[in-house]
C-alpha cells in the first residue's frame, strides 16, 4: 500500500475505499477481463490485473492487519480489517 502517513492512516483509507465501494471495484474488475491490467505495488508479486488473485492477496493481507495488535493498536481499526477481508473471500468464493 502506498503511505498516506502512518500504517493505521493508510489502512484506514483503504478501508474506507472498501466500504464505499468495493462491490463496484470488485466487479470493475472482472467485468474488464484481463484487460484491466493495473500495476501492483511493492507487495503483491502477481499478474499486473484484477483479479481473484490480486483480490485473495488483499484479503490475506486484511486479515494480517486485524491481528496486528501491536502495529494497529486501536481495536476499530482491527475490526474493519476483519470485515474487509470476510467481504473481500465472498466476493472471490
Amino acid at each position: 500500500m502506498q503511505g498516506y502517513g502512518s500504517p493505521a492512516a493508510t489502512v484506514s483509507v483503504v478501508l474506507d475505499w472498501l466500504e464505499i465501494a468495493g462491490d463496484k471495484l470488485f466487479e470493475s474488475g472482472f467485468d474488464a477481463g484481463d484487460a484491466q491490467t493495473l500495476e501492483p505495488g511493492t507487495l503483491y508479486k502477481g499478474p499486473p490485473r484484477y483479479g481473484a488473485e490480486r483480490w485473495d492477496f488483499w484479503g490475506e493481507r486484511l486479515r494480517l492487519i486485524s491481528r496486528d495488535e501491536e502495529t494497529f493498536v486501536e481495536a476499530r481499526l482491527r475490526e474493519r480489517a476483519a470485515d474487509a477481508a470476510s467481504r473481500i473471500e465472498t466476493w472471490i468464493r
